[in-house]
């Protein structure tokens, strides 16, 4: 019997997952796991440090002779207040594969995957965010890490190589000891880390790798005391940063508010509307504990 389907004008199929929108995976503020947070922070705040010193005198006389000092001093940490806002017409997709969730209804609109927009959207800020931390934004008169010590004014420690395994030495080398003792860390872009996990596999056992770079951290051979990081606000640089964890600071007013949104339907604009609002900023504590490291090759 002969089929009386005629199939001739139909274009070749291609299978529509209309159930499914794939968001590219992404890294969040990973800097923010090894820094120290400071919360209710509204506007410019300062830190307030105390240094002393003692003097050891001889004490087989009697008599009473003060000596040493303790200084007070102050950074400025000044934040930057920062807004996301988009808007999407849901009905621009109606030709689409995501036209099956529409509702074409007064008060009843919906917004194709919705969560994955979202999610989307707060992955991107999160990265957005680890970069700030590190290369600042100039649009925002926001100065992040590299910003405050290249300034160079303020006491930081500088340090080179040739490779990025011997400026990671050059680095560590610098790190004070009391800010060993605290934990320390030294970061770089996440395509430095990998180079340096590499160069280290190589120097270590030929072609037998032992440090797998998937983990994105690992203890600086023979001192874990410190621990090497790899992370995307410092991607397109060759800087490497090494400090006391406690050292570096993160101010904002509520914790994790960049990852918070606002998702509506707005009956004014006839459009779903998305929100992020929060403020950052960052400082150091001591200059001296801040080593301000870059390959120089």
């Amino acid at each position: 019997m002969a089929d009386s389907i005629v199939k001739t004008s139909l274009p070749e199929y291609v299978n529509q997952n209309n159930n499914e929108l794939l968001i590219k995976a992404m890294t969040g503020a990973k800097t923010l796991r090894y820094i120290e947070q400071m919360l209710g922070v509204k506007g410019k705040t300062t830190l307030n440090i105390l240094n002393s010193t003692v003097v050891f005198a001889d004490g087989s006389e009697c008599g009473f002779n003060a000596e040493g000092a303790d200084t007070l001093s102050q950074r400025v940490l000044e934040p930057v207040v920062i807004k996301i806002n988009k808007e999407w017409c849901d009905r621009t997709l109606i030709d689409t594969f995501a036209n099956h969730e529409l509702r074409l209804v007064a008060g009843g609109e919906t917004m194709p995957f919705e969560e994955k927009f979202a999610d989307s959207n707060v992955a991107v800020i999160a990265k957005e965010l680890d970069k700030l931390i590190w290369q600042g934004n100039d649009t925002l008169g926001a100065k992040g890490f590299i910003d405050l010590a290249s300034e160079l004014d303020s006491g930081v420690v500088t340090a080179e190589g040739a490779t990025i395994s011997a400026t990671v030495d050059a680095v560590y080398s610098k790190i004070p000891t009391e800010a060993l003792d605290r934990g320390a860390v030294i970061f770089m872009s996440e395509t430095n880390y990998r180079a340096y996990v590499s160069s280290l596999n190589a120097s270590c056992c030929g072609n037998i790798p032992v440090i797998d770079a998937r983990a994105g951290e690992m203890p600086y051979v023979g001192d874990s005391r410190v621990t090497i990081v790899g992370v995307g606000g410092l991607e397109g640089t060759n800087y490497v940063v090494g400090s006391a964890k406690d050292n570096l600071v993160y101010g904002t007013d509520i914790r994790d508010a960049h990852a918070e949104y606002k998702l509506w339907y707005s009956d004014d604009a006839d459009l779903f509307r998305f929100k992020v609002l929060f403020n950052a900023g960052v400082q150091y504590k001591f200059p001296s504990e801040f080593v301000f490291g870059a390959v120089s090759a």
